[in-house]
């Protein structure tokens, strides 16, 4: 038995856990989590389901049970947001906040986040061009080759084309242009919240779309995930994840365990009827920010424990971005009737899951054995050097 887990652990590159620190590992196995709920969320919303006459079997619970579910799921972004957060102000506090260093900080970690994109963009076009020409169609809309088109591209491999509202590839990958906003204000708001504290930074991130007249900012904006952002930099600050798991409500500990997962329990249950009771336009930080540090406090408690979902949800996680950047032409452009055509939700949602990891799996064994490591570095090795001449 011990070998056999010795061997899985080898095999899949599971470390070993840690469950009173909030490490690497963590971040993985909670976005393997986001990335389960988040496929779900995609696959049956109530236009998903529309599209196939509603013929899908969502046993045990009824298909208007499982929309509402589906709604309430709208909190992967957050999630991933929060991760970021929390990620950045580890990296950051370990920098002196000047001119050079905050410039080779930023160029960084923006090669570094946007590589794993970069990659993954050119052999998605590539494959599609050779498949039926869809960047074609979605950068010339089937027409000639223009000056305009090709910036299109450049902008989408950029990860800034939601930024600049110009066509992307595929709906989905708005999140780099947010992913790239992050970063390159991440100094500013670290600044921020230095200077008058996190409680009037939140309250800035919330009110200011308001006060301008902006409104709701909508789902695909950087704006709406400031909160998950800025949430993720105080568990990090304060050791937050640390606090609540050392909180003890009666002397009793299984019996203190036992009320702190019912109190954990019944404020996730709330916050589903309230996302699907209160618009999402009134008051969104509920469904992208509130939600999301709720269920990232439940895996880390209670999901994380479990070994065997542990160590399914980190190898997911490891394979989160690319699945989040791919599952969508699988769902939509090119595999949906297949998908659709299997009627059963637990495995439409199983096989979409099943075809993106795999995927994920070919494009890094090909970076593997292109060497794009190598490349990667030697770009931020540049950075570095050319920052601190």
């Amino acid at each position: 038995m011990l070998s056999y887990k010795w061997y899985v652990m080898k095999k899949f590159s599971i470390p070993k856990y840690d469950a009173h620190t909030f490490s690497m590992t963590d971040t993985m196995i909670v976005k393997g989590l986001a990335i389960v709920l988040l496929l779900y969320h995609h696959c049956f919303l109530q236009t998903s389901v529309d599209a196939v006459g509603g013929k899908i079997d969502f046993f045990p619970v009824s298909s208007s049970v499982a929309i509402d579910i589906c709604y309430s799921f709208k909190l992967c972004v957050g999630i991933f947001v929060f991760i970021t957060g929390y990620g950045l102000y580890c990296s950051f506090k370990k920098i002196n906040f000047h001119r050079d260093e905050v410039c080779r900080w930023t160029g960084t970690r923006l090669v570094k986040t946007m590589s794993g994109f970069w990659f993954l963009y050119v052999v998605v076009f590539v494959v599609t061009m050779i498949v039926d020409q869809y960047p074609i169609l979605r950068y010339f809309n089937n027409g000639p080759f223009t000056l305009k088109g090709l910036l299109y591209i450049v902008l989408d491999f950029l990860g800034l084309a939601k930024m600049f509202s110009t066509p992307s590839l595929i709906g989905t990958w708005w999140y780099m242009s947010a992913a790239v906003a992050f970063i390159v204000m991440f100094p500013l708001l670290y600044k921020l919240k230095d200077k008058i504290g996190y409680i009037p930074s939140i309250l800035l991130a919330s009110f200011i779309p308001r006060l301008i007249g902006t409104g709701f900012p909508g789902d695909k904006n950087a704006i709406a995930y400031l909160l998950a952002l800025f949430a993720g930099m105080a568990f990090a600050e304060f050791n937050l994840f640390d606090k609540l798991n050392n909180i003890k409500l009666c002397k009793n500990k299984k019996l203190s365990d036992a009320l702190t997962f019912l109190i954990y329990a019944a404020l996730i249950v709330l916050a589903v009827i309230l996302i699907n009771q209160i618009k999402r336009k009134t008051f969104w930080e509920l469904h992208f920010s509130l939600s999301a540090i709720l269920i990232i406090c439940f895996c880390k408690k209670y999901i994380a424990c479990i070994p065997a979902v542990r160590n399914a949800l980190y190898y997911i996680g490891r394979h989160s971005m690319n699945i989040y950047l791919i599952h969508t032409f699988f769902r939509y452009v090119y595999l949906g009737e297949f998908l659709y055509s299997l009627k059963n939700a637990l495995l439409i949602h199983t096989v979409l899951l099943l075809m993106s990891l795999a995927a994920s799996m070919l494009l890094e064994g090909l970076k593997k054995l292109v060497r794009y490591d190598k490349l990667v570095t030697a770009m931020t090795d540049k950075i570095n050097k050319k920052v601190t001449q």
